[in-house]
């Protein structure tokens, strides 16, 4: 009986890890997501170190250019406010297509999926106006 034990606790132990570890993921992707999806800069870094990469950049060039990547998005936010809505509908139809697809309880878990992701995107927009 003793060696049962020691299996279930062995188990258990793994269990409580992979759930853990699964809820830190989701944790930090989230906040990866919110960081990018509420503000230009990580997007211009993260395209800077891509050139940067392939084209050696001095640092002056890098910093001209992310200014450059942090200035085109403010100015595609103002110029063209009615293309996010209109990219917005586009999801929101292909959302609602999926969800019949899904069994009743995928379907709780995918609308969960999609507000979180709204909820991101709103205030992005929000913030970037």
């Amino acid at each position: 009986m003793n060696g049962w034990r020691a299996y279930a606790v062995v188990v258990a132990v793994f269990l409580v890890g992979a759930v853990a570890g699964a809820a830190g993921m989701h944790l930090v992707r989230v906040r990866i997501e919110r960081s990018i999806a509420s503000s230009p800069e990580p997007v211009a870094q993260a395209t800077v170190m891509l050139l940067d990469r392939e084209l050696s950049l001095t640092s002056e060039q890098e910093s001209q250019i992310r200014e450059e990547i942090i200035s085109a998005r403010r100015q595609f936010m103002v110029e063209h406010p009615t293309l996010l809505a209109d990219v917005k509908d586009v999801f929101e139809r292909a959302q609602e297509r999926i969800g019949t697809k899904l069994t009743p309880e995928q379907r709780v878990i995918f609308d969960r999926l999609v507000a979180e992701r709204r909820a991101i995107f709103d205030r992005s927009i929000g913030e970037s106006k």
